[in-house]
């Protein structure tokens, strides 16, 4: 089954929130991370995350999960992601795009650059964006942003 998940790799600290089950699956095959040290929530804990992981990650990657979810609900989640970059931290966020005037059709529903400047709002700063084309029918913009915290 293919379900949303978020992993924690304690001593890595890596989080990743994927709606996809093979990256679940590859890093379980990792050899240097032992099973013992991943820890698997479930997706309606997004909004429930420890308080002790604010500011305690290296990496954080959010991947086509927030487009999956309705607009009323994104802002909220944006604010318990943007706390788990560490000091010297990232965030990575692969996403479908839209422009700010358009009202979203979906599921998904792309994020707009207003959306993604909350994580700005939020103490963190976008310091790479790439655009690219995915899609067999219709060529979809998608974005890479990644983000640092502000010093």
């Amino acid at each position: 089954e293919i379900s949303r998940f978020f992993c924690y790799l304690s001593g890595s600290r890596f989080i990743g929130f994927s709606s996809v089950l093979s990256l679940w699956e590859n890093l379980r095959n990792l050899r240097h991370f032992s099973p013992r040290k991943i820890k698997v929530l479930t997706h309606s804990d997004r909004r429930e995350l420890d308080p002790e992981w604010q500011h305690s990650f290296d990496l954080v990657y959010e991947c086509r999960n927030i487009q999956a979810l309705p607009l009323n609900v994104r802002s909220q989640v944006i604010k318990a992601i943007a706390p788990l970059v560490s000091k010297s931290g990232q965030l990575l966020i692969i996403t479908r795009h839209r422009d700010n005037n358009i009202v979203p059709e979906g599921p998904p529903w792309a994020l707009s650059d207003t959306e993604l400047s909350q994580f700005t709002e939020e103490g963190l700063k976008e310091i790479r964006r790439d655009s690219f084309l995915e899609g067999e029918k219709e060529k979809i913009e998608q974005l890479r942003v990644e983000y640092n915290r502000k010093s």
